[in-house]
């Protein structure tokens, strides 16, 4: 075609013929872009000859390995093309989009605008747009590029009455097109062209934005086909960049986009409710799964608003998904992934959170405890300490403490160090009346546990809760009273701590906190045989304090009073011969207590 232009003897026109080889032959780079750049600015006299060298040569000149060649081209075809009839407009887009120097997209763009502004040519482009962008929109290496392109060829037009719901409108349409690419370039295809042919602005409000997407662009309803779209795209094998997209498009769909404030617009028309718990499953796999880093947030940020939001079902979605995936993430082998798990309660649980995701949390507070109180791992157990509080208790008991003290009676029976039984009973310190009493009553029964160590705990904690809570709450571990009795005569706590601090809790028992009376549930239990049993192990000299202290209090009985009168007496002055330096160390401390003044004086 090139020979066919040139006029026979012409010797500039001849040589231009064999510069426009040279573009594409000569092995220097430098050189071919010099050469094509000497075609900018010739007389209108060769145009004829420029135009069909961009016509020709233009798709062999923008694969040039070098981006100086490929710029020249571009540049060249810009002083050439007048309309979107040019035969290498798909060639053009592509480089727009795909071209791997900035500089090339950029030159290559700014001929796409100026033919977009031109009433007769933007129609005819949409098509080609079209195609190329819902090819390059799937591919995950141009995706971010084809979404600048796609934001600029359908931007809404710039007036003084643009609002910022129309912006968000547009960047929501951008991003549900670019889904659509990753189902089949067709879909998006159709969205584009469509976008680009309208010959109204379809983010100037809602009804016309959700109107847009109608039956004959897609293959299924958009209340259907976007849903079932975004819970694919979320599915972890799927490419983070999509999954980032459609991560924004549900919490635009559903009024929760973080930072977007209290009263985001929702677009029900395009997402059939029944399909939000799938998604939202799909949201709290990522938080826990995903290896994503910028991903977790996103879905987490989300989700949280999702679960304060003012909707019948979303909240109660949100609760059982990440509720769910958070406890068996804790309960995983894989260290990475109960990590992850305890970051999500640490943001559940913030000071600004104010117990708002107490629900979500609760479920998984026996795991959190176990990793403290059971398990080796010290910089995991430190960090879970943090999440709940427990160097920081907060001034009003909230939800989530009740929970966490609640939840520590089943774990006592698998706690076996010290450092475990310090933090429980640390844990304990601060208790309203009614968690105390519940903590009380689920205690009482693992007095019976084979464990000694586990026992240990159990008794200490009832001494502890009657200690301060019993005056108010009499009745708070009465139903526990035989077994206490029985641990105390339990011979085989070979340390004695045990037995000690049953007879200390049947002490307090006895007086009922400074009351006259012993406590109705010690009355059941014969006073005098008790008194009889006890003094039997005032020859252990450990025990000895805890037994002489508990005699003095029975000792309020009258009858109880004389058997250990006449016990000590029998021991004195019998035919036996036992260590009597229990006995004294008792009847000095029960005269001293006064307990036999009305014997002394008669």
């Amino acid at each position: 075609m090139l020979r066919r232009v040139t006029a026979a003897g012409d010797p500039i026109e001849e040589l231009l013929r064999k510069l426009s080889d040279r573009a594409s032959s000569d092995p220097d780079a430098e050189c071919r872009s010099e050469v094509v750049r000497t075609f900018f600015d010739l007389p209108p006299s060769h145009g004829e000859f420029v135009k069909i060298l961009v016509e020709e040569r233009f798709h062999q000149g923008i694969k040039d390995k070098s981006q100086e060649v490929r710029h020249s081209w571009v540049k060249l075809a810009g002083t050439q093309i007048k309309d979107a009839e040019f035969p290498e407009l798909t060639t053009l887009v592509q480089a727009a989009i795909n071209d791997s120097d900035c500089g090339v997209q950029d030159e290559a763009m700014k001929i796409l605008q100026r033919l977009l502004e031109q009433a007769n040519s933007r129609a005819l482009m949409a098509a080609k747009l079209g195609e190329v962008l819902g090819t390059s929109l799937g591919s995950p290496e141009h995706t971010k590029r084809a979404m600048e392109v796609l934001r600029m060829v359908t931007k809404p037009h710039q007036t003084s009455s643009i609002s910022s719901a129309s912006v968000k409108r547009h960047e929501l349409w951008a991003q549900i097109t670019m889904l659509f690419s990753h189902q089949q370039s067709g879909f998006s295809a159709n969205l584009v062209e469509a976008a680009i042919k309208g010959t109204f602005d379809i983010f100037q409000s809602q009804d016309a934005f959700c109107s847009f997407f109608d039956d004959d662009k897609l293959p299924k309803p958009i209340d259907t086909a976007l849903p079932i779209l975004i819970e694919s795209t979320l599915r972890l094998d799927a490419a983070a960049s999509a999954r980032s997209f459609a991560i924004n498009v549900f919490g635009s769909l559903i009024g929760c986009v973080p930072g977007h404030g209290d009263s985001q617009p929702k677009y029900e028309k395009l997402l059939a409710p029944h399909y939000n718990s799938q998604i939202i499953m799909r949201l709290a796999d990522i938080v826990i799964k995903d290896n994503d880093r910028n991903l977790k947030p996103a879905a987490l940020g989300v989700l949280k608003l999702a679960y304060k939001a003012q909707d019948q079902y979303l909240p109660g979605f949100v609760q059982d998904s990440l509720s769910k995936i958070i406890k068996l993430a804790l309960e995983d082998e894989d260290t990475t992934r109960r990590e992850k798990a305890v970051s999500v309660v640490a943001e559940l649980t913030e000071e600004n959170t104010n117990d708002d995701y107490s629900d979500i949390v609760s479920p998984s507070v026996p795991q959190l405890l176990k990793i403290v109180l059971i398990e080796g791992n010290k910089d995991l157990g430190e960090r879970v300490k943090r999440v709940l509080g427990f160097y920081n208790p907060v001034t009003e008991i909230a939800k989530l403490n009740n929970d966490v003290l609640v939840a520590i009676p089943p774990l006592v029976a698998e706690t076996t160090t010290v450092v475990g039984k310090e933090i429980i009973i640390r844990l304990t310190e601060r208790l309203s009346e009614d968690i105390a009493f519940r903590i009380a009553c689920a205690l009482t029964p693992m007095l019976k546990s084979t464990a000694s160590f586990a026992r240990g705990i159990v008794i200490e904690l009832l001494l502890k809760l009657y200690v301060v809570y019993g005056v108010l709450k009499p009745k708070l571990i009465e139903s526990a009273i035989p077994e206490i009795i029985s641990l105390a005569f339990d011979d085989k706590d070979d340390v004695g701590e045990i037995r000690t601090t049953a007879i200390q809790l049947l002490v307090v028992l006895s007086s009922s906190a400074g009351q006259s009376e012993p406590s109705s549930g010690l009355k059941k239990v014969t006073l005098i045989n008790l008194a009889t049993r006890f003094m039997d192990l005032l020859q252990d000299e450990h025990l000895r304090p805890a037994v002489v202290a508990l005699l003095s209090s029975i000792s309020r009985d009258d009858t109880a009073r004389e058997t250990i009168v006449l016990r000590i007496a029998s021991m004195a002055f019998g035919p036996e011969n036992p260590d009597l330096v229990g006995y004294v160390e008792l009847l000095v401390h029960l005269i001293s207590d006064g307990a036999y003044y009305d014997l002394t004086v008669a």
